[in-house]
């Protein structure tokens, strides 16, 4: 398997983990496996475009990559668009956010709704649908 369909597969993956986790109503969860998969397709696009993929680069900088793609292609806008929101959620679903003095002001899960889970986790199907099939 190529790098760039090694990328997408792992993008798919991550697109069924978070089916698995929204039945079972953990939306924190759900929604950074939907951030994965963009991740991870935004690579695979990068990837087809001959641009910098790899462990090495820091997330935001895939991000940017990816938009930079995605531009290449013609598909900018709605990849710039959810990269605003989905960049914006990566830490908040991973680990409690704190105050000045350590005071815990919420945890992953209040993060995202359900609801708000789902409607992501379908914006990003749509993404990789769509790189399935510029790649």
């Amino acid at each position: 398997m190529t790098l760039k369909h090694s990328y997408q597969w792992i993008a798919q993956r991550s697109l069924m983990a978070s089916d698995s986790l929204l039945q079972n109503n953990n939306q924190e969860n759900a929604a950074f496996m939907a951030y994965h998969a963009f991740e991870s397709t935004g690579c695979a696009l990068s990837e087809s475009c001959n641009l910098p993929v790899g462990q090495t680069i820091s997330h935001i900088k895939k991000i940017k990559i990816f938009k930079h793609a995605a531009e290449r292609v013609g598909h900018n806008y709605s990849v710039a668009l959810l990269s605003v929101q989905i960049t914006n959620l990566r830490n908040h679903l991973l680990y409690p956010l704190v105050d000045a003095q350590g005071n815990v002001i919420s945890i992953p899960e209040q993060t995202i709704t359900l609801i708000e889970a789902r409607k992501l986790k379908s914006r990003v199907q749509g993404i990789v649908n769509w790189v399935d099939q510029k790649i």
